[in-house]
């Protein structure tokens, strides 16, 4: 059982739980902030990672031994037959990336493209260490698969 403690005077009770009550604010504070910090970087980590891993896919791809294009740069992706103009392009953002370390490494991304011209459209995107400089591009709308390779 825990022991009572005994009170000289009641201003020493008071000293002693105003301080307690002091020490206890500074806990809940320091552990407030604690958290609002890890959960800042977690989304800052997360951010730089999904930035940093489109620059891997980022340039011009040429798919199906040059029919079509793939052009990714920063802000945009388009997607067109060689010498058509009518063209699957827009801004995108990585809403998924991922990577596989064993004895194949694979990365694999899912982009979402807002469209300018149709409605929001979703492409995966893997590469694998077996084959080098190639991507392999599946566009969800239409099933349609691509290999490509960097130009």
């Amino acid at each position: 059982m825990e022991k009572e403690k005994v009170w000289n005077n009641e201003e020493e009770k008071n000293a002693y739980f105003l301080k307690r009550k002091k020490r206890t604010k500074w806990f809940v504070i320091s552990f407030i902030i604690i958290v609002i910090v890890v959960v800042i970087l977690f989304v800052f980590f997360l951010v730089t990672l999904l930035n940093n891993s489109s620059k891997e896919i980022q340039g011009v791809w040429d798919c199906e031994n040059g029919k079509i294009v793939l052009v990714i740069d920063k802000n945009e992706l388009s997607l067109y037959e060689a010498g058509n103009e009518n063209r699957t392009s827009g801004n995108y953002s990585v809403i998924h990336y991922s990577s596989s370390a064993n004895k194949i490494k694979r990365k694999d991304w899912t982009i979402q493209l807002k469209s300018h011209h149709a409605s929001n459209d979703t492409f995966y995107l893997s590469t694998d260490s077996r084959y080098q400089d190639q991507l392999f591009v599946e566009v969800a709308s239409t099933n349609e698969q691509y290999t490509c390779e960097r130009r």
